[in-house]
């Protein structure tokens, strides 16, 4: 049986790379504060919330789920950011501080300050 070699070349290896990711696009889809997001590639829930959709109620203050600042609402159900990562989000729906209207704000706020709740606000969001 006589086998055929092909003498690859680096360029040649990086175009069927390519090729094949294009072939096999793997992108996560969910949404934040009610817009969808269609990412490609994996990373933590976390940055992607404060650089990419810029919700800068979601604090980093341990990036080890021990503190709780980063919490968010996925699908209804309190989580902290810091810990998943985008690909368990793909087909969720996230909800953060700035997603709320300002109603639901107002309330929190009242609430917050009838319990003598007044703090710098770095962790507010988490609660």
């Amino acid at each position: 049986m006589n086998q055929v070699k092909a003498n690859i070349g680096a360029s040649s290896v990086c175009q069927y790379a390519e090729q094949m990711r294009k072939a096999f696009w793997i992108f996560y889809q969910f949404y934040v504060n009610n817009e969808l997001y269609q990412v490609e590639g994996d990373g933590k829930l976390l940055p992607f919330l404060r650089d990419v959709c810029k919700c800068k109620s979601v604090k980093d203050g341990c990036s080890e789920g021990a503190c709780g600042t980063c919490h968010v609402l996925v699908d209804g159900v309190a989580m902290k950011a810091c810990i998943p990562t985008l690909s368990m989000m793909d087909g969720r729906s996230i909800l953060t501080v700035e997603g709320f209207s300002d109603e639901e704000k107002e309330l929190y706020a009242y609430a917050f300050a009838e319990a003598g709740a007044v703090q710098c606000g770095f962790c507010i969001p988490g609660m």
